[in-house]
C-alpha cells in the first residue's frame, strides 16, 4: 500500500486520487471511441465524462459527510472520505442531464458508458488498495490475501488492534478484477459488426 505517491511543490499527490483521475481519462477515452463507433459527437463523451467525474466527486463527499453528519469532525472535510454510493448518484445524475440537453437517447449512452464504467470501476478500485482503504473481505488463507498492519479503521474504539494481522482477501481487489473483466466483457458486446 501506497497512500502518498510523491510530492510536488511540498503538496502530497496521493494514490486515490491518482486513480480516480487516470479512471476519468481512460473511461473518456474509451467512451469516445464507442461514440465514434456508432456515429455520435464525440464532444458529448468529453461533457459526459468530464460532467460525470466532477460531479462524482461532489456526491461522494456529501454522501460521506452525510454519514458521519452526527460525528463530523474537521478531518472529514479533507481529501479523505468519498463514499462510492453518492459518486455513482450524483455522476449518473450529472451524465443525464447532458445526455438530455444533448438529445442523444438515454438507453444507447447507457448501454455505451457501461464498459467504460466498469473499467474506470476496476481502476478506482485499484486506487483504493493503494491508498490502504479500509474495505477488508473476509478472513482469508489464499495467495493474494494481505494483511494490514498499519491498517485504518473509521471508528478507532470499535476495532480490535489484532484482527489488522489476519491475512485479508482484500475487496478492492476483488472489484477491480470484476471491473475489468466486465468491461471486457461489454467493450466485446460492442465490438463492430462489420
Amino acid at each position: 500500500m501506497r497512500p502518498i505517491l510523491f510530492s510536488l511543490f511540498g503538496v502530497p499527490i496521493g494514490s486515490y486520487g491518482v486513480s480516480k483521475a487516470l479512471a476519468a481519462l481512460v473511461a473518456g477515452w474509451l467512451l469516445v471511441r464507442l461514440f465514434v463507433r456508432r456515429g455520435l459527437n464525440p464532444d458529448d463523451a468529453y461533457t459526459m465524462t468530464f460532467a460525470g467525474a466532477v460531479w462524482g466527486f461532489v456526491g461522494a463527499k456529501a454522501y460521506y459527510l452525510l454519514e458521519e453528519l452526527p460525528d463530523l469532525t474537521w478531518h472529514d472535510l479533507g481529501s479523505s472520505g468519498f463514499t462510492w454510493y453518492g459518486e455513482f448518484l450524483a455522476g449518473v445524475a450529472a451524465v443525464l442531464v447532458v445526455a438530455r440537453r444533448r438529445g442523444l437517447p438515454l438507453v444507447l449512452v447507457a448501454g455505451l458508458a457501461a464498459a467504460p464504467l466498469s473499467v474506470a470501476y476496476g481502476i478506482g478500485r485499484l486506487g483504493c488498495l493503494l491508498a490502504g482503504d479500509g474495505t477488508y473481505g473476509r478472513p482469508s488463507t489464499l495467495p493474494w490475501a494481505m494483511t494490514s498492519p498499519t491498517g485504518w479503521c473509521r471508528r478507532p474504539l470499535r476495532c480490535n488492534p489484532r484482527r489488522w494481522m489476519r491475512r485479508w482477501s482484500r475487496s478492492p481487489w476483488r472489484g477491480s478484477c470484476g471491473g475489468f473483466r466486465n468491461g471486457a466483457n461489454r467493450w466485446w458486446w460492442w465490438r463492430p459488426t462489420w
